[in-house]
Order: C-alpha cells, then sequence, then structure tokens
C-alpha cells in the first residue's frame, strides 16, 4: 500500500488527543480537518512557565481555548496513566508528532520511547481507535520510507507498536503543505526547526490478541458405515476445523467456487454436482503419508427412526424429537443428553435415509465439530446428485484419518452414475510443511470426466481463460506418480494411475499451480483445481493463512471493493473485474524474527517424522510461523545418531507479534517438541 499525500479528516466521532506538542501550531492547524474542536485535547511535556521559550506558543494556546480545545500542560506520553486530566477518557485518534527523546540521541534510545508511548497510550485508545504516530523520512525502517532505512538502523515502528497489540493499518505521506499554520520546533532541544518534508504519518489500530496457550481439544463427530463415532480433532486444525469457507459470504474461496461452478455449468450440460455437506470428511485405510491419522474416542450404532420422523426447521433445529435437542448458533441439532449427534431417519417408502446434520459447524457448549457423514438428501433434485449413495467405509477397521485428496469419493460416484460429467467440492487435509502458500487445510474442486487425454487440455485452458481472462498464460507438467490417495478395497479405478499433469497459470508475472490432472482405466480423467491457489492468485494473496484471519476489518475491506465492482461490472461475467482486486491485510509490513532450533533424535525410537513437527510447531504457535527450512543436517559417523537444525520465521498474516511474543511461542514449542516427540534439544 503507498502512502498517500492527501491530509486525513478525522471523521469518527469521539475525542482527540495531541502528544508532544511544542508551541501548539500544528494542534492549531489541524483543527481544520476536524468536525468539533471541543473533541481536541491538546498536551504538552513542559510546564506552562517553561513553554514560554517558544514564541508563539501563548498566541496558539489563547486562540485553541477559545475555540473550545483543552490544553493540558506536564502531560508525559509515556505515562498518560499519571495525567489527572486524562483518567476515564477513551479516545478515538490520538496524535503524536515527531517524537524524539531529545538530543543526539540513538535509535535505541527512540526505539524504547515509541515502545512507552505505545504501551501508555494502549489503554486510551477507543476499542476502534488510531494512533497517528509522524516520522522523519527513513526512521520508521518500513517500505513506506523512501528511500527505506537498513531495519537494524531503524526505530522498527511497528516492532515497537506490537509490545501494545497495535498494528500498522496505513500510512500516508506528511506534507507541510496541509498544515500551513505548523512550524516545526524542537531539533536537538531547542527552539530550531527540522526537516520534515517526506515524513510518514503511520497509522495504529488495536490487533486481536495473539493466543498463547495450547488450543482446546475439539472433538469430530461422523457416520463410517452403520457406526456413529467420535474422534479426537488433530490439535493443530482445532482452531480452524469448524470454518467452512465455501458457505461464508464473499470469501475468495466462495466466490472462486461459485465463479469455477458457473464456467463449469456453462461448459457442461451432462454435469452431476455433489456439493461439500453430502461428503464425509473421515476415511478408512488412506494412503497418503501425510494424512491426519484420528484417534478413536468412542463408536456406537447410528439410532434409526421408522416413526415419528425428524424433521428440519427453516432455522436449522430439529423437530418433532421426542427426547428435545437444542441449536447451536450454526444450525447445528444438538442432542442435549450428550455430544451433538447425527438424527437418521426414514422416510415412508424411501429407501434412502434422511440425516439431519449440518457440516462443519462447532458445538460450542462441547467443543465438537460434525464434519460431514454419509448423507444423501432424499427431497434434494436429481439435477443436483442425484440421490447417489456416497458411501466412506472403511477398509480396515480401526484406522481413520481426515481425507487428503476428494478422489477417495469417485469410485463411488462414477460408479453409480451414468453422467459423463461430475463435479464436486470439499475440504481436503494435509500435514504439508510451512511456507506462504501453504496451510494443511485446503479447498479442493474435483472435476470426473469421461473423456481422453487429447481434449481434455483445451477444454481446461478455455475454462481458465473464460475464468480468469485471455492474458492467463496456462501451461501443463508433466510427472509420473503411483497417486494413489485411497485404500486398494474401497478405491480401484485409480490403482493404475500412471501419470500426472501440473495445470500451471501465470497471472500477474507470477506462475502458480492451481490444479493436477490425473488419468485412470476406461478413459476417466480426474481434473482437481485448487481454490485456494486460484484465490491467492487472484486476488494477489501474499499469504494464505490471510484467507483464515478473523479480523473482520480485512473481510469489510474486500466486500466494499466487491460491492464497487459488482456495481461498475459491465460484462456478463463480472468476475473478470474482481481480478484486478487485491484482498490486503489489515496488518501492513509486520514484524519478523527469526529462531532456529537444533535437536538430536533420540536413539532406539523411529526416526522423526517432518509432518509430526510441523504439525507440533502450527499447534503450539498457533499459526503465527510462515516458514521453516531445513538449514542443516547431520549423521554421526560412529554412532549413527542424527542431528537437524531449522530456522523458523515468526510473523502474524492479521495480529500484533512482538518479539517477546515471539520468543515466548518459541519456548514453549522447545518444550513440547521434547516432551511428546522426544528428541534432545541443543
Amino acid at each position: 500500500m503507498t502512502a498517500s499525500s492527501e491530509p486525513i479528516y478525522y471523521t469518527k466521532s469521539g475525542k482527540i488527543l495531541m502528544l508532544g506538542e511544542g508551541d501548539f501550531s500544528f494542534s492549531k492547524s489541524l483543527l481544520r480537518y476536524v468536525n468539533n474542536p471541543r473533541d481536541v485535547i491538546a498536551t504538552t511535556y513542559e510546564t506552562e512557565e517553561t513553554l514560554q521559550k517558544h514564541k508563539n506558543a501563548a498566541g496558539n494556546v489563547d486562540e485553541l481555548q477559545h475555540k473550545g480545545v483543552t490544553v493540558l500542560y506536564n502531560v508525559d506520553a509515556t505515562s498518560l496513566a499519571n495525567s489527572a486530566g486524562l483518567k476515564g477518557l477513551k479516545f478515538m485518534y490520538i496524535i503524536f508528532n515527531f517524537p524524539h527523546v531529545g538530543g543526539k540521541a540513538s535509535v535505541g534510545q527512540n526505539r524504547k520511547l515509541l515502545k512507552a508511548v505505545f504501551l501508555s497510550c494502549a489503554d486510551f485508545l477507543h476499542h476502534e481507535g488510531e494512533i497517528h504516530i509522524t516520522l522523519c523520512g527513513g526512521q520508521g525502517g518500513t517500505p513506506a520510507d523512501k528511500p527505506q532505512r537498513q531495519w537494524g538502523n531503524s526505530w522498527q515502528v511497528v516492532a515497537m507498536a506490537a509490545y501494545a497489540g497495535l498494528i500498522l493499518s496505513s500510512t500516508a505521506t506528511f506534507d507541510p503543505v496541509n498544515y500551513p499554520e505548523y512550524t516545526c520546533t524542537g531539533f536537538r532541544s531547542q527552539d530550531k526547526p527540522f526537516f520534515t518534508k517526506g515524513g510518514i504519518i503511520h497509522i495504529f489500530v488495536k490487533s486481536l490478541p495473539i493466543p498463547m496457550e495450547l488450543p482446546d481439544a475439539v472433538e469430530i463427530n461422523a457416520v463410517i458405515g452403520e457406526k456413529r463415532m467420535v474422534f479426537q480433532c488433530p490439535p493443530s486444525l482445532a482452531e480452524f476445523i469448524n470454518r467452512d469457507l465455501f458457505t461464508e459470504e464473499s470469501h475468495p474461496i466462495q466466490i472462486m467456487k461459485d465463479a469455477l461452478m458457473g464456467v463449469l455449468r456453462s461448459a457442461y450440460k451432462d454435469l452431476t454436482v455433489f456439493s461439500s455437506d453430502q461428503l464425509s470428511v473421515v476415511v478408512g485405510n488412506h494412503g497418503n503419508v501425510n494424512a491426519y491419522e484420528l484417534s478413536v474416542l468412542s463408536e456406537g450404532e447410528v439410532r434409526e427412526k421408522t416413526e415419528d420422523c425428524h424433521e428440519v426447521g427453516e432455522d436449522g433445529c430439529v423437530t418433532g424429537s421426542d427426547t428435545g435437542s437444542v441449536c447451536d448458533p450454526c444450525g447445528v441439532a444438538v442432542d442435549e443428553n450428550g455430544p451433538s449427534c447425527v438424527q437418521e431417519c426414514k422416510q415412508s417408502g424411501d429407501e434412502i435415509p434422511c440425516i439431519v446434520e449440518h457440516g462443519s459447524c462447532i458445538d460450542q457448549k462441547r467443543g465438537s465439530v460434525n464434519c460431514h457423514p454419509t448423507i444423501v438428501s432424499a427431497s434434494a433434485s436429481s439435477q443436483e446428485h442425484k440421490n447417489i449413495h456416497v458411501c466412506n467405509e472403511s477398509g480396515s477397521p480401526g484406522k481413520y484419518f481426515l481425507r487428503s485428496d476428494l478422489l477417495v469419493h469417485a469410485s463411488d460416484i462414477v460408479s453409480q452414475s451414468d453422467s459423463s460429467y461430475h463435479v464436486l467440492w470439499g475440504r481436503v487435509f494435509s500435514q504439508c510443511t510451512i511456507k506462504p502458500g501453504n496451510f494443511p487445510i485446503k479447498h479442493q474442486l474435483l472435476l470426473l470426466a469421461r473423456s481422453t487425454h487429447s481434449t481434455v487440455k483445451g477444454d481446461i485452458t478455455a475454462l481458465l481463460h473464460s475464468l480468469l481472462g485471455g492474458d492467463a498464460e496456462i501451461s501443463f507438467e508433466e510427472f509420473f506418480t503411483d497417486g494413489r490417495c485411497g485404500s486398494h478395497e474401497s478405491w480401484q479405478l485409480i490403482d493404475n494411475i500412471l501419470r500426472g499433469t501440473a495445470i500451471k497459470v501465470t497471472k500477474h508475472g507470477e506462475a502458480t499451480s492451481v490444479g493436477n490432472l490425473n488419468f485412470a482405466d476406461g478413459e476417466i480423467i480426474f481434473v482437481s483445481f485448487w481454490l485456494d491457489a486460484l484465490a491467492m492468485l487472484t486476488f494477489r494473496f501474499t499469504d494464505v493463512r490471510l484467507m483464515w484471519t478473523n479480523d473482520n476489518r480485512c473481510c469489510r475491506n474486500f466486500r466494499c471493493k466487491l460491492a464497487e465492482v459488482s456495481q461498475d461490472a459491465s460484462s456478463a461475467f463480472p468476475f473478470l473485474k474482481m481480478c484486478n482486486l487485491a484482498f490486503e491485510s489489515y496488518s501492513l509490513y509486520a514484524p519478523t524474527y527469526i529462531h532456529d532450533i537444533s535437536l538430536w533424535e533420540s536413539p532406539g525410537l523411529p526416526r522423526l517424522q517432518e509432518s509430526a513437527f510441523f504439525s507440533t510447531l502450527r499447534e503450539v504457535c498457533h499459526h503465527q510461523v510462515l516458514d521453516v527450512f531445513l538449514k542443516d543436517q547431520y549423521v554421526h559417523p560412529k554412532t549413527g545418531s542424527r542431528s537437524r537444525c531449522y530456522r523458523m520465521t515468526y510473523t502474524s498474516a492479521d495480529r500484533a507479534l512482538s518479539k517477546t511474543e515471539a520468543t515466548e511461542l518459541q519456548i514453549q514449542f522447545r518444550q513440547v517438541l521434547r516432551d511428546r516427540l522426544g528428541v534432545y534439544l541443543r
């Protein structure tokens, strides 16, 4: 985001606090951009007597007071709690122009000053308020400075603000022309001017807090065959397992899915559609080594009702129950006498069970989540899925996983339908590495087509050009794989896959893998579209974690941009205009902290799996680590003991992460890693 040089108008309703005034000329000049001068409290660190050294101070103070501005003396910006005139007040704007410790001070001293100011101001800031800190060009150390100083030679303003739970939301160029009455003073604590041109106004807001405790345990409920089972959710997924981005209004994932479905429906008339709430996320005997294996907490028979069939009301609650039920905010039917359960019944004369459940929603009372058991809706349109039973029984009793690919459902769908084209979408889960584009939950849209190798690439190219525009460059890269994503028993079709093809799109000067092709017996072609990669490419995400932000300000800004595009869209397919939008974090130039960890694997224990290392790191550090790479590894020539050194980059996608918090998370991770995985730390 480039800094604007336009003046800032203080339009929010609330009080305004001016800190560190010299001769009060800035407060006087600022009034032209304020709705009500009586909302302004202008303060100075000096006493009324020492202020007289500034020749225009007395006249400026008289003019301010005449207009209704409150003027306070002897106010220390690093200790606002000790100022009697400010007690009990909350400010919509707190403004400090060119803070400095005075004299010829080091950057370290000025960092301490900024940290103390932020900590002091945070308690006086309204929850929707802003802190405006103006620094001379280069002092802040952010890319907004032109030229930008080296981080170690700057005041590190975003890192100092993080100690107070504040994030940088925007910047503006300080232009003296916008403040004609302002005369800067205080160069080296003297009544002398200093250079202000090129200064940067840093605008900080309150951040959501960084969670420091391990996540609460969450249970997963699912129906597998004839059993209703309860599993322990992997701790690294506990914070996100209850979110279904497919259903969140104006979310980039939802937009990509709807847009892609639009072009698929236009291209293929004989299209059978399965939505994510028709497919179980729990599968048996999975073949992917990075799949999350689930621990079984309990299992029982599915309760079957032949009389007094339970019905679902418009609000998602189950009615007609003789045991009583409650409904959580997401519309999940929850049995008051136990974990949220699936209500199943058979309607008269209908062989297809009607299962009442709302997928991917947490029962907040019990910390459980219902994750799409086998669902076939008896009342759904045949055009959508033709009442195909999506089988998901385990091949090996007692061995269950979260699915890592929708291909595990393909055998049942293809074998029970004569349609030429099938499409299904849903979430998939994998213990992936930690990189800016990786997340353990991905959103997949899978097209199953009875087609030929020679025609499918042309079809995909046309589809993606319809979706992303003609300027998108589509390429295909062949690779060989045994590719087995499901069990030998339940998924025969892909056992004989010989090759695969990666689908790559180059847009905005960047090449991204957005999907892949697989070919199986009988000329069945499987086209996987990774909606997360498409969304990152289309809306120019720099960090996939932003898709999971809980900061509504990010989503609100994006929705406003979408509304503007929708109103201006003149084409029949306005999604192409959305491709020019960028989903931006509400937190700019977040500080980064580097930590290394060196470990010896314990003799006599199985070799440390990197997937377990990454999952533990995600769990303990709440996804505040952006990148991890193996820096070095060593095998002792005599004992055979193995050692590794990993480098971790801590930076938050949407929150204020301080150096202290990053260090605390690292210490906690070391402790958990040693206790849980049995490694020796160096």
